[in-house]
């Protein structure tokens, strides 16, 4: 195979997986949440729709196959940024407080916003309707937390870090065209 190809394939296979990445973190979040929390009937809606588009999104970005190296290298991803909202958290004093799901909703949420310009490009309906879900869950929940101003800086640092491990890089990623 010549080398610009493999190249090409290289870097769509990092975008695909930096793009699953994301979702996995929504999905986490989801069902942290669902475990930790007694949602009222209009959050139950909200995360119902996520949960809908975040399946149909990931519907578009499945790679052909995935590979116990991209299983992986998702997996170090994911990893180092859990490594990362631990790390945040705790020097925070976010433990154990509603904040916690507040600055990752807000880190989510961001990173969603960047992965869909710097890697789709011109995203699918199902991109921009679970982008849309994703940030009206992320203004409810923020509309209740007592400690908005400190989660919201806690999760500014949180998404600068983590966009770091994702998209730091130009070189290894590219826009890439998903299914429709």
């Amino acid at each position: 195979m010549p080398k610009k190809k493999k190249e090409e394939r290289k870097k769509r296979a990092r975008s695909l997986i930096i793009l699953n990445v994301v979702l996995s973190f929504i999905q986490v979040g989801l069902n942290e949440l669902g475990k930790n929390s007694q949602p009222t009937k209009k959050e139950k809606q909200q995360m119902e729709k996520i949960n809908r588009w975040l399946q149909e999104s990931w519907n578009t970005v499945k790679l052909p196959a995935f590979t116990s190296t991209h299983k992986r290298e998702a997996g170090k991803l994911i990893a180092s940024i859990e490594e990362v909202l631990t790390k945040e958290w705790k020097k925070a004093n976010l433990n154990d407080s509603f904040g916690v799901y507040i600055s990752l909703w807000l880190m989510i949420s961001m990173l969603l916003d960047d992965a869909i310009i710097l890697l789709l490009g011109s995203p699918t309906k199902e991109w921009k309707y679970l982008q849309t879900t994703v940030a009206t869950w992320t203004i409810m929940l923020m509309r209740q937390c007592k400690e908005r101003e400190h989660a919201e800086e806690v999760g500014g640092k949180i998404q600068l870090q983590a966009w770091d491990k994702l998209f730091k890089n130009k070189d290894e990623y590219q826009k890439i065209k998903i299914k429709e």
